[in-house]
Order: C-alpha cells, then sequence, then structure tokens
C-alpha cells in the first residue's frame, strides 16, 4: 500500500518524469514491484517445495547451488566492468569475507 501511495504521489506532482537522467522514476517503482513480487513467490514456491516431502536438506542445498550458478552468470555479464574496476588487496578481500560470513551464519 505504501509504495502504492508512493507511485501515486510521484505522478500527482510531476516528480515522475523529473527523475535523475536515469529514467523516469516510475520505472525504478516497477522494478521495485516486480522484485519483491518475484521475491514473495520464490518463498511460496520453497513453502511448497519444502512441505511437499522434499528432504529440507536436499531442497536448501540445490537451491543454494543453482542460486550460485544463476548469480555467477548474471554477475559475469552484467558487472564485469565494475568487477575489473576493484581494487584488490587485503582490505577489500578481508571486508568481503566478512560479509559473506555474516550472511552464512544469518542463514543458518
Amino acid at each position: 500500500v505504501g509504495l502504492c501511495l508512493t507511485v501515486l504521489s510521484d505522478l500527482m506532482s510531476g516528480r515522475a518524469a523529473a527523475a535523475s537522467g536515469a529514467g523516469p522514476s516510475w520505472l525504478g517503482d516497477f522494478f521495485v514491484i516486480a522484485g519483491a513480487t518475484l521475491y514473495g513467490i520464490s518463498n511460496v514456491f520453497q513453502e511448497k517445495l519444502l512441505a511437499g516431502g522434499t528432504r529440507r536438506r536436499e531442497a536448501l542445498g540445490m537451491l543454494g547451488l543453482f542460486g550460485t550458478l544463476i548469480t555467477f552468470v548474471q554477475a559475469s555479464f552484467l558487472e564485469r566492468k565494475a568487477f575489473e574496476a576493484i581494487n584488490w588487496d587485503l582490505s577489500t578481500a578481508s571486508q568481503f569475507l566478512g560479509f559473506e560470513t555474516c550472511l552464512f551464519f544469518m542463514y543458518c
């Protein structure tokens, strides 16, 4: 409801057309709504898969495996220049490792 009111407010005030040069703001709002919807659908299918008699470890293992592979392929195509621009030193690598460790323990 809140996001729909934000989009409506943007359209009514005329700020939707005055975006920051990256495109119209309604497009960003659309991507947020689409992403949230797809994330919700993903969670529902995960729950259905786990409740349907599939072993939990197998389902979560496959989710992690294929999620990692798909993310790697997407990042290699879409973020290649950004990865090449990173100065990989010990500080950057340790911050990346720390972030990944936090994610691991959050989902563990």
